[in-house]
């Protein structure tokens, strides 16, 4: 994903934006290099990569115009519907994490924390 001013400077060309925008990585262990197998573009003529590995961070440096990123989609749907991202790529990576939901005992009587537990559940249901 990457903001539309990007994809504007690049003239739509995804070899010339792998040239002149900077990958922002998320994780520790270069999701790029997994994608760019996957889909089979070489991507290794790029920009100097920048780690950010806060979801929330690289959210703000992409829709800030500040490179490229892979990010989960429950994370930046919103932000493509609103046209704020730019999805580059129509190839998923697939990732083996596993994520937990974690409160205290006392924390699950609030009603918000119920909201949010039920609505991650639901979000997710379709990874199980």
């Amino acid at each position: 994903m990457f903001s539309p001013a990007v994809l504007k400077a690049s003239g739509g060309d995804l070899d010339r934006l792998f040239a002149t925008t900077r990958r922002i990585q998320t994780a520790g262990y270069n999701e790029w290099r997994d994608w760019s197998r996957v889909a089979d573009i070489d991507s290794s003529a790029t920009q100097q990569t920048h780690v950010i590995e806060d979801f929330l961070v690289s959210i703000k440096a992409l829709t800030g115009g500040q490179g490229r990123g892979l990010l989960p989609h429950l994370l930046v749907q919103d932000l493509l519907a609103s046209g704020e991202l730019v999805q580059f790529s129509d190839i998923p990576l697939e990732i083996d994490y596993a994520f937990h939901i974690a409160h205290t005992s006392a924390s699950v009587r609030r009603p918000f924390v119920q909201t949010v537990v039920s609505w991650l559940q639901y979000s997710l249901a379709h990874l199980n």
